[in-house]
């Protein structure tokens, strides 16, 4: 079976749209870094030493569960799968969209107008996503992916660490969450910016989350940036390129086993607000992973 990794991260900090926070009410909705005080945001320290295979557990108590470096031609069917067909915003969702090629996992977003497939009409915008359920599922640790989002317009790539008990109510987001590594929803407004949420209760109350935008050092659409998400049974804490960006405990923090899933979705007329500033999708473009890498810490224990 070939290993994972996940990544996770950006820079500086934006609330775009937040209700009650049970913890750290008191962060900035912009910039500053007050929010750095209220958590421990020191990286782990994961050597090379450390594989599936190997097994060995480090000196902190870190020890890898996955690690992908997509060396193959298509994806490792023991870890991924791609996202069922199904038409989201005014894009289809195909898993002809997905490939692996030169030691990256390559995830487009295209309009066309000959596609051939047995499910999909031939016309329109098509996209693609994979996912670890059913294959892969970790409560707490450190996600680590590092990716070049695609450089076009309309187009939000996306990578999320998200329990299939995220929809549950009455215990807040212990019980499940959809914590979003990373959101690039900002081409053609801030080509550094990108976002970090967390969700619970998202059936029910999909206004209970949080959102950050930080800008990072590097470009978002033209570099390969690693983002990453250290969670523990005390916050969430995203970093970009090793860089601490936010710190969160919104919810209180999920004990829930959580899939990955990394996708592109293509804007459709309904934009939300905060991407507002995106022109509308207009040609081709790719997500592409160079890999994904998952830690574990046997100092954690979960609840649920």
């Amino acid at each position: 079976m070939v290993s994972k990794k996940l990544l996770i991260t950006v820079a500086s900090l934006f609330a775009i749209a937040a209700t009650t926070l049970t913890g750290c009410s008191s962060i900035p909705m912009r910039g500053g870094d007050e929010w750095k005080a209220l958590f421990y945001t020191e990286k782990p320290m994961l050597g090379e030493e450390l594989t599936v295979e190997s097994g060995i557990v480090n000196d902190e108590g870190w020890y890898a569960t996955l690690i992908d470096d997509f060396n193959g031609n298509e994806l490792d069917p023991e870890i991924w799968e791609p996202i069922a067909h199904g038409k989201r915003n005014s894009e289809y969702w195909c898993p002809q969209m997905l490939s692996v090629v030169d030691g990256r996992a390559i995830i487009k977003a295209e309009k066309l107008t000959d596609h051939q497939c047995e499910v999909c009409p031939m016309s329109g915008n098509f996209t693609a996503g994979m996912h670890t359920k059913q294959n892969f599922e970790q409560a707490y640790g450190y996600f680590e992916a590092r990716i070049r989002v695609p450089r076009v317009s309309g187009v939000w790539s996306t990578m999320t660490v998200q329990s299939p008990m995220a929809s549950s109510t009455g215990n807040g987001g212990r019980d499940g969450a959809k914590i979003d590594i990373f959101e690039s929803a900002f081409y053609n407004g801030n080509n550094a910016e990108v976002g970090h949420a967390v969700h619970y209760d998202t059936k029910a109350r999909r206004d209970s989350y949080i959102q950050r935008i930080s800008e990072t050092k590097g470009n978002l659409y033209l570099d390969y940036n690693t983002y990453s998400l250290l969670w523990t049974p005390k916050s969430y804490v995203f970093y970009v390129n090793g860089e601490a960006t936010w710190g969160t405990d919104f919810g209180g923090v999920s004990s829930v086993n959580a899939y990955i899933s990394i996708a592109n979705e293509i804007i459709g007329d309904n934009i939300p607000p905060f991407e507002q500033k995106m022109s509308p999708f207009s040609t081709t473009g790719a997500a592409e992973i160079d890999y994904v890498k998952v830690y574990q810490n046997n100092k954690y224990k979960k609840v649920y």
